[in-house]
């Protein structure tokens, strides 16, 4: 019976930038023996993982994650995302000044404009080759294998400021990604700061403060003006004005008494107000809220469905007819040229590009309704 019993961990996952990253992950772990269910949120940057200890162990999850090309923590451990973003910046913007190097022949006195283009290539490809040997390894044809493919490609002609191109192309794409990311993680992090850390509740006639994980459903729970509900429940004393934009998007405070429902995180305006914990925790209102926007976040857009079903048959598709170019001219520059011509470069920098002007422009609308709702509650009116 021991050995059946499951395990359940929660890892923090650094690294995931798109849906394609968190499915890349559940597939390599499900391959692990002993593994029984793997739950991976790109957005959150976290992986719940269900596992036989008598099959399989923590280090072994580990390691299987970090050979996919992820780095990992256990739950509560941080991770410097903006480490990497910081360096993914830099090596674009060395890649991009060494192209433009090559290109327009500046410094010709000082480098050769192939020289700045090889190392361009050497510089932006290598991330790419990494990944695409991961994903190769994985059995997974993604568009970064061929990315990769294009800027081999490239330099077995000697065509270095292409090869360069198609690399500094891919760079953009996953600096994009990773932006996306950070403003869809800043915006659930927001909401997740929305609960208050402690509360105060009556026990044994007295007033304590505890810890909000304490709270228990019941509990009679004591909020002053100005602070925010802890809990979802009733009114059972006091009366008073509730800001509850946090939920309902309401731009007015709503008026409450005795018997009223109230919610966690909303803002206590006036009076002192006695609750009867109904929901606590993950059962809240705003718990629940949460969820559903990491679910919402995590779905792939339509344009990147399309992007990743483009690549799964545009990919093989391309080495075919580059396989029937060199039977039929016999010639092998011909067919490196047709995989080059071929390079996705507008698929994979388009697809984030995209997804980045939709998640900025609902970012600017959200910032600006919080915005006007901050006056009102401070009683300014803006015209």
């Amino acid at each position: 019976m021991e050995k059946d019993s499951m395990d359940t961990c929660e890892l923090n996952i650094s690294g995931m930038d798109c849906a394609s990253c968190a499915g890349k992950i559940e597939k390599g772990l499900k391959n692990l023996d002993g593994i029984k269910d793997v739950s991976v949120n790109f957005v959150a940057g976290k992986a719940k993982v269900s596992f036989n200890p008598a099959s399989v162990n923590l280090d072994k999850i580990k390691k299987g994650i970090e050979t996919l090309g992820y780095k990992v923590k256990d739950a509560g451990g941080r991770i410097d995302e903006g480490h990497e973003a910081r360096i993914d910046f830099l090596r674009m913007a060395i890649v991009g000044s060494l192209i433009i190097i090559g290109w327009s022949g500046i410094l010709s006195s000082l480098i050769r404009y192939d020289i700045a283009s090889i190392i361009a290539t050497l510089i932006g490809g290598y991330p790419l080759v990494r990944k695409a040997v991961i994903d190769l390894k994985a059995k997974a044809i993604t568009a970064d294998v061929f990315m990769a493919l294009g800027v081999a490609a490239a330099a077995i002609i000697g065509e270095f400021l292409s090869s360069a191109v198609i690399a500094f192309f891919m760079l953009i794409a996953e600096y994009l990604d990773k932006l996306t990311m950070g403003k869809a993680r800043k915006a659930l992090d927001e909401l997740i700061k929305l609960t208050p850390k402690s509360a105060r509740i009556v026990k044994d006639g007295r007033e304590i403060e505890i810890a909000i994980e304490e709270i228990k459903k019941g509990d009679m729970v004591i909020v002053r003006p100005g602070e925010r509900i802890p809990v979802d429940g009733k009114i059972i004393e006091g009366s008073s004005f509730v800001n509850q934009a946090a939920i309902t998007g309401e731009s007015m405070p709503a008026e409450k008494k005795i018997g009223d429902d109230v919610y966690t995180a909303t803002i206590n305006d006036a009076g002192l107000l006695k609750i009867k914990a109904i929901h606590v925790g993950a059962d809240t209102t705003l718990a629940k809220i949460i969820h559903l926007v990491e679910e919402a976040e995590s779905a792939k857009a339509p344009v990147q469905r399309i992007a990743d079903k483009f690549a799964a048959y545009f990919t093989p598709a391309i080495l075919l007819i580059a396989g029937l170019t060199f039977l039929i001219s016999g010639n092998f520059i011909y067919a490196i040229a047709v995989i080059v011509v071929a390079c996705p470069c507008t698929v994979a920098i388009a697809t984030p590009l995209a997804v980045v002007a939709g998640t900025g422009k609902a970012a600017r609308r959200d910032n600006n309704n919080r915005r006007a709702e901050d006056y009102r509650h401070k009683g300014i009116c803006r015209t």
